[in-house]
């Protein structure tokens, strides 16, 4: 009967067990490989729940591990990414367009040139222009009125009558 380090770490990477089940299941089978993983199965030391892990591993699966539960949270960050992207970051006034980028490209650059982003932000509001998010159906995530009005409900404590355009949006929202 040998057993060998280079067995005991086959089986462990294969029946996802730590050493020392996979020393006593290759005693108890005199070292083979299959019965040892027979062993382990019927005394249910076999743990699944990291199977594709492994299998992703050790190269059968291929370079990249399919979708599970472990890795949802690259497709949320990933659904995220795009939803933004299909955003658009927008400075205008009346019918003049200052700036009309995708929301990530204004985001990375406004992270790494925050000072002079800061600036251009304040002086594009200084001369009264609008800043907005806006969605690819045309609605606005966030404009300049929105932040205004919410700056002043949390300073005042009380809601400020909606403008006539807000509520013709209003209006025209519930009707349909």
């Amino acid at each position: 009967m040998s057993i060998s380090l280079e067995k005991i770490d086959l089986l462990k990477e294969r029946a996802n067990v730590g050493y020392k089940e996979a020393k006593e299941a290759l005693e108890q089978c005199d070292g083979d490989l299959v019965e040892a993983l027979i062993w382990l199965e019927d005394k249910e030391k076999i743990k699944k729940d990291n199977d594709s892990y492994n299998q992703s591993r050790t190269g059968r699966d291929g370079p990249y591990r399919s979708r599970t539960q472990q890795n949802d949270y690259g497709k949320k960050i990933e659904d995220g990414v795009k939803k933004v992207h299909s955003m658009r970051f927008k400075i205008y006034k009346d019918d003049d367009t200052l700036l009309n980028l995708p929301a990530t490209v204004a985001l990375v650059v406004g992270v790494f040139t925050l000072p002079m982003s800061l600036i251009a932000l304040l002086a594009a509001v200084l001369f009264r222009y609008h800043i907005a998010l806006i969605k690819p159906d045309g609605d606005s995530v966030m404009d300049d009125q929105k932040v205004k009005d919410t700056i002043r409900e949390e300073f005042t404590g009380e809601k400020q009558p909606e403008s006539e355009e807000n509520k013709a949006q209003a209006n025209e929202s519930q009707e349909s």
